[in-house]
């Protein structure tokens, strides 16, 4: 596992201004898997299946085979639980969120031969609700306060944490006495979501061959906050150490507290090509094309700390700085087909993603929009994420039974299976009446992650984290 594959969380604290980097391309970049309750219920599988809502966000071809109006409105409820692993200590941190999912339409429009169909429909499409917690002690020579000051971060300055260094009257750099030995503890709570609004045609070209776009419009939220502290809980450093030779009040250093936040505006477009054959036999095969999804995001970003030693206390107030950047995802190719017969229907699809293709596109100079996608390309790798699923419709009863398997593999170089986010999913649907249709779903999914705090495997946190989702739908035709 390559030194890019860290999550350098720090890395948009020095000097109070923002470092931009490939995470925040991957944030935007990355498969979700909310959905409707009955494509959820399928693993999502829905690529030839799909003739209903789910239509204009897998394969709005399959929007053709739609024979009368629909309306949907869907609910989910979301839970992420990260267990944290932080120098031998344990910390777990649940979270929940609930939303409308889903609010739309598809309808046919009359025609003389094959069919032509246009749909509507509201969606979040992802949450990013998590939080973790790490409290332990660094044996090691470095921490947040070090990183700072080489970094000739002004908040260590203004804490009494670190201090100019001179040569003949002439500043070179800042350096501190603090050489780790700390413990550490902290929170990180993250919060945000992405929603689409999209607008859907399919048509049926000749007999059986359907054809459909989407047009999707994204807007949406995101927002990080952060509370990290050092403290010398070993009087390591003791009331014999000036932390400044210049300054009495920087004696008996006691502790280092840093709080954080960033928080994106995020908006842009994209679309979705998508082709459908359905055979006689029950067989059927599908394709989509997705194109880049184009973002600006305007971002923010604000800092306060505070230190304190024996006798005083440093403190700063909130310092902030803001950009605003583009951002372009990557292609996304899909492949499926699916078999149905007596009411049972079974179902794959695989998704190919080449994450080299993520980029920066404006908002820095020429030379550091080089080097951001130079870190991207060197870094990640193209995936085929896989989806399965099963339908089947019992005889004499309106009742389906659904399930289905997810595997969105990592998108970083090298990484091992464990980083691959898994879900199995389980569903049911029931018709209410000849119109009136309930679906619900279920998924679990489970995966590693890890975070640095600083630097590169100095001050590490290691994440099981585990996601659950209940989707309900209610279904109209007309």
């Amino acid at each position: 596992m390559q030194i890019i594959r860290i999550i350098v969380i720090t890395a948009i604290t020095f000097s109070a201004c923002m470092a931009q980097n490939y995470l925040d391309i991957l944030r935007y970049s990355s498969r979700n898997t909310l959905s409707n309750a009955r494509a959820l219920g399928m693993g999502n599988s829905v690529l030839t299946t799909g003739n209903d809502l789910s239509g204009l966000s897998y394969n709005p071809a399959t929007l053709g085979l739609v024979k009368d109006t629909q309306f949907g409105l869907g609910l989910n409820f979301n839970s992420v639980n990260t267990k944290t692993t932080f120098f031998g200590n344990t910390f777990s941190e649940d979270k929940t969120k609930n939303n409308f999912s889903q609010l739309g339409f598809v309808a046919p429009i009359p025609t003389v031969r094959g069919s032509m169909v246009f749909g509507f429909s509201y969606e979040r499409v992802a949450d990013f609700t998590k939080s973790i917690s790490f409290d332990g002690f660094n044996t090691s020579n470095t921490s947040m306060i070090k990183t700072l000051a080489y970094a000739n971060d002004d908040l260590a300055y203004k804490l009494g944490l670190s201090f100019p260094v001179k040569e003949n009257d002439v500043y070179k750099y800042d350096d501190t006495k603090i050489n780790g030995n700390l413990n550490q503890n902290g929170k990180i709570d993250e919060k945000g979501y992405l929603d689409k609004v999209s607008a859907a045609f399919a048509v049926e070209m000749q007999k059986n061959l359907f054809v459909g776009i989407t047009m999707n419009l994204y807007y949406g939220e995101y927002t990080q906050d952060r509370f990290y502290v050092e403290s010398d809980t070993k009087d390591v450093y003791d009331e014999n150490l000036l932390l400044d030779d210049s300054d009495e009040r920087t004696k008996d250093f006691q502790r280092f507290e840093m709080t954080d936040r960033i928080t994106q505006d995020v908006s842009g477009y994209g679309f979705t090509l998508g082709i459908l054959y359905k055979m006689n036999n029950g067989l059927r095969f599908a394709g989509s094309i997705k194109s880049p999804d184009f973002f600006e995001i305007e971002e923010r970003y604000g800092v306060i700390g505070k230190s304190i030693f024996k006798d005083d206390i440093f403190e700063t107030t909130w310092l902030y700085s803001s950009n605003t950047y583009n951002v372009r995802t990557p292609f996304e190719f899909s492949f499926g087909t699916s078999y149905t017969r007596s009411g049972f229907s079974l179902s794959g699809n695989v998704t190919i993603i080449n994450y080299k293709q993520m980029k920066f596109t404006d908002g820095f100079s020429s030379a550091d929009e080089k080097e951001k996608n130079t870190v991207i390309d060197n870094s990640f790798r193209t995936v085929a994420n896989l989806n399965f699923g099963a339908e089947y419709k019992m005889p004499n009863l309106p009742v389906s039974l659904r399930m289905g398997f997810i595997v969105n593999k990592s998108p970083y170089k090298n990484d091992a299976s464990k980083y691959d986010k898994k879900y199995i999913t389980a569903g049911i649907g029931y018709e209410l009446s000849p119109q009136l249709t309930l679906d619900a779903a279920y998924l679990y999914g489970w995966w590693d992650d890890l975070g640095d705090n600083y630097g590169s495997n100095v001050s590490r946190t290691f994440q099981e984290v585990e996601k659950s989702n209940f989707s309900l739908n209610l279904g109209l035709r007309l």
